[in-house]
């Protein structure tokens, strides 16, 4: 490029810049915004100490999202609290239809899928059904904010409607018995009672809600089957663990990934092995210790974040996923703190920033509610 050409790029990039003043600054002067996007710095940066490249590329091309959803969100216009409501209606409704073509898969084959679940398998007809699970978990705290605010876009018949599928989709998680949706929804529920109680001070309404929650398992693992089954096939298949037999057992497998990410974590301990390397470290953990099992990414987000990143990114990490949830008391707002309380257990238990989908799903939304000005509105 000759120096012609530099001055010509320089001078169209200046007009640009001084006709659209704000654009990028807004994303850069918001703190939240920005911790958003530091998932997707540190593995880049993690780049400098990583042997593998073409992986390490592959994860960062991956947690792209974590950088241009975010500064998307910064340059469009507030969105209004209505506009807000209505995408989450729309997804609460998107949700449901989706469960509700999984639940007619169910119902035609019930022996044999209830069969398969209780040997360890997801139900057919549901793709990557840890994220659907959390998603539909996200849902119905959705779905039970729009209620309890009386929204409906336009006909008041939509309020029973938003009843209605809030219970639907509640009781189809059940059925499909994914047991991360489960115990992040109910952690979800648990909060929105404690709200009710401390907050509004609705004492019988919030005590009562706790009650019933704690009886519904049990209700279930009674009368649906697939829970029943689900709730067998761990106890059964942690008793396989402490035996010392593992094999193509899914519970027994996540805990000797964990094992894995611990031990290979404990040995890179401050700025762990590079990100770009997590695969192949583990592939050889598991050649010398597993031989036997295909080898797995450790089962928990923030654990391979500390395998892959060390200490030092594990905790720039923590900071990053809390600091929009505590700046201006974000956490007052049920919707959004239970998603994030929905993707603090999703890590706890799998890999979700390892998956577009997943990845998608939380960055949209913690945007979305990072673009209203009016968060805390009630």
């Amino acid at each position: 490029m000759t120096i012609f050409e530099w001055i010509f790029h320089y001078l169209q990039f200046w007009t640009w810049r001084k006709s659209t003043p704000q654009y990028g600054t807004n994303f850069f002067r918001n703190k939240s915004f920005l911790a958003l996007s530091i998932p997707f710095l540190l593995v880049f940066i993690s780049g400098l100490w990583s042997d593998d490249l073409r992986y390490w590329l592959s994860r960062v091309q991956l947690r792209l999202p974590f950088l241009l959803i975010p500064f998307a969100f910064s340059q469009i216009p507030p969105l209004s609290k209505k506009q807000i409501q209505g995408l989450l209606l729309a997804f609460l409704g998107i949700i449901s239809i989706n469960l509700l073509l999984v639940l007619i898969n169910y119902a035609f084959d019930f022996d044999n899928i209830n069969t398969k679940i209780g040997q360890g398998t997801a139900m057919p007809f549901l793709k990557m059904h840890i994220t659907f699970s959390v998603m539909a978990a996200f849902a119905v705290c959705a779905g039970i904010e729009l209620w309890l605010s009386r929204f409906f876009i336009r006909y008041k018949w939509e309020k029973p409607l938003i009843a209605f599928l809030t219970v639907f989709t509640f009781i189809g998680l059940h059925i499909i018995a994914v047991r991360t949706g489960l115990i992040a929804l109910y952690l979800c529920l648990i909060l929105r009672g404690g709200i009710l109680i401390f907050q509004n001070r609705q004492y019988i309404l919030g005590f009562s809600s706790l009650i019933l929650l704690l009886a519904i398992p049990l209700a279930a693992y009674q009368f649906v089957p697939s829970f029943q089954q689900r709730v067998n096939y761990a106890v059964w298949d942690f008793e396989q663990y402490k035996m010392g037999d593992p094999d193509n057992k899914s519970d027994s497998e996540r805990l000797i990934s964990l094992k894995m990410g611990g031990q290979i974590f404990s040995d890179n301990k401050i700025w762990g092995v590079g990100y770009g390397d997590i695969l192949q470290k583990s592939e050889r953990f598991y050649t010398e210790h597993y031989p036997n099992l295909t080898a797995k990414l450790p089962h928990n987000q923030w654990l391979l974040t500390a395998m892959g990143l060390g200490l030092m990114g594990l905790l720039a990490s923590i900071v990053a996923f809390f600091l929009p949830l505590l700046e201006q008391q974000r956490f007052r707002n049920f919707t959004f703190a239970g998603l994030h309380l929905l993707i603090f257990v999703f890590c706890m238990t799998d890999i979700p920033f390892e998956g577009t989908f997943s990845l998608v799903f939380y960055s949209f939304f913690a945007s979305l509610f990072l673009n209203v000005d009016a968060i805390n509105e009630k």
